[in-house]
């Protein structure tokens, strides 16, 4: 099957959220993806989650990568994680991924953020991590492994 992903983010009742839409391949939403094919999912309560990377794996099943911010000003100083969401082919969370499907992890703080994700062929993730140290922007990779929970395999920072 051939679609289309999309990653945002969801915004109401002062809350945002990851949202991810499916499309089919004559650019309607896919019902197969949560019945309209729009998925929604929170990484922490009373934060900013984006969702800015999507990787669809040979599996079917698709992961997101973004961030969670504590903050409401969205400046880099504010506590602001790496955000990971695995989903199932049907949208639901696929809870073999660190405990409920969901997953978050700090670099560097304040300010970590996932930015992109790679599926390399032995079936490891890469995700691309923006950070902020308080003085100076860096990067960093994270190796995820694609066994059940989710096992950082190793993070490097520039």
């Amino acid at each position: 099957m051939s679609t289309d992903i999309l990653g945002a983010r969801a915004i109401y009742s002062g809350d945002q959220d990851f949202a991810t839409l499916r499309y089919d391949n004559d650019g309607n939403l896919d019902t197969g993806f949560n019945t309209n094919g729009i998925k929604v999912d929170w990484i922490g309560r009373n934060t900013k989650d984006v969702a800015v990377s999507l990787l669809a794996q040979a599996d079917g099943k698709l992961i997101a990568a973004g961030r969670s911010s504590y903050n409401t000003s969205g400046d880099l100083n504010s506590p602001t994680d790496i955000a990971l969401v695995r989903y199932n082919i049907n949208a639901s969370l696929d809870t073999d991924f660190a405990i409920d499907g969901r997953a978050t992890k700090t670099i560097v703080t304040p300010y970590s953020a996932g930015k992109d994700l790679i599926g390399q062929v032995d079936g490891k993730i890469v995700c691309l991590v923006e950070s902020y140290d308080g003085s100076a922007v860096g990067g960093a990779l994270m190796h995820l492994s694609p066994e059940p929970g989710l096992n950082y395999l190793r993070t490097g920072k520039r």
